[in-house]
């Protein structure tokens, strides 16, 4: 779906900057409102802000998304001491920073130096996928439609791959046997498991050129199928298939046991297929599931739709909650113009 070329069209004509502006100028859809500022990158920030401080249903959208949140330990962003702008802003930052996402690498970990090659492929298997899924939804659209400086998540972890190359190379350098071993993690790692991962093992053998083969050809996998969504040209459809992908990856960084599964390459090509555009109203088949685990596994693929559905009760909730909190406050959800 989608050529380079088409997709290269898409990323330089920005057609969505103008439709987001007119929609969030002119929907009086909240949740449009909502999905435009989660996940629609724009040049200028502030202007979206302007548009959002001119809503006349301000107050609504304040209650629904930052019922529970504070602008700081004195200040509600509900106080009646702030300005429009500022409760804007903060409403912007708010639906812009979805909250539960941490750095995607984990600095912690520390590579094996000696050991089996295979275990030692699986490790970097592991840590590299675990962290490809923490990288929230916006940075994956921003960095497929060109707003590379605006991806913080993952350029951390571009930065974090390097850092692990640059240590690599040293202790070849202080233990050479060390490298025999890693050349075969990097002959497992080339042909099994995550194009990243053997990325970094293959850099820190001098075996790849980063300037020929840059990480983010490896990624590309996240980012061809949302430049193949925007390619339609349709920002309604644009975001309704951007928050079904959101749910699902939150549903695997909360359920998927990375304990048991994160080496099982059959099953892991099942959840990347399930974060296909074409398949985010369709689950791919599960018939050749392994019997081991089934159950577990079947839950967790059934959980995809589940955290759609639980999205939604949640926002029937808040608004509700919304509505009689405005009620009880006197005002009618909308300002006086």
């Amino acid at each position: 779906m989608g050529s380079g070329s088409s997709r290269q069209e898409t990323v330089e004509s920005r057609w969505w900057e103008e439709k987001a502006l007119d929609m969030l100028t002119n929907t009086s859809d909240t949740g449009k409102v909502g999905l435009v500022c989660s996940f629609i990158p724009v040049s200028d920030e502030s202007v979206m802000i302007g548009v959002l401080k001119e809503r006349s249903d301000l107050e609504m959208l304040v209650a629904i998304h930052c019922k529970s949140r504070e602008r700081s330990k004195e200040q509600s962003v509900t106080s009646p001491t702030l300005t429009d702008e500022a409760i804007a802003t903060e409403l912007w930052r708010v639906l812009r920073f979805s909250s539960g996402y941490q750095a995607p690498w984990d600095w912690d970990w520390r590579p094996s130096l000696f050991g089996d090659p295979w275990e030692i492929a699986d490790e970097f298997h592991t840590v590299v996928t675990r962290a490809v899924f923490r990288i929230p939804t916006l940075d994956f659209v921003r960095y497929a439609l060109g707003y590379e400086d605006k991806a913080p998540f993952i350029r951390s972890l571009f930065s974090a791959v390097r850092d692990v190359c640059s240590s690599l190379r040293s202790r070849f350098n202080e233990l050479p046997e060390m490298k025999n071993t890693y050349v075969k993690v990097e002959q497992i790692l080339r042909s099994r498991y995550h194009p990243l991962a053997h990325w970094i093992v293959a850099n820190s053998l001098g075996d790849s050129d980063e300037h020929a083969y840059p990480p983010v050809s490896l990624i590309d996998f996240a980012l061809n199928p949302i430049k193949d969504v925007f390619a339609t040209r349709s920002l309604s459809f644009a975001l309704g298939q951007l928050a079904v992908l959101d749910q699902r990856l939150r549903h695997v960084n909360r359920a998927y046991d990375w304990a048991r599964w994160s080496t099982d390459l059959g099953f892991l090509e099942v959840v990347y297929q399930a974060l296909r555009p074409e398949n985010l109203t369709n689950l791919p088949a599960t018939r050749l599931l392994p019997p081991e685990d089934r159950d577990a596994r079947m839950l967790f693929l059934g959980g995809f739709e589940m955290a759609a559905r639980h999205e939604i009760r949640a926002l029937l909730r808040k608004m509700k909650f919304s509505f009689e909190r405005l009620h009880r406050m006197g005002l009618r959800g909308v300002r006086t113009q």
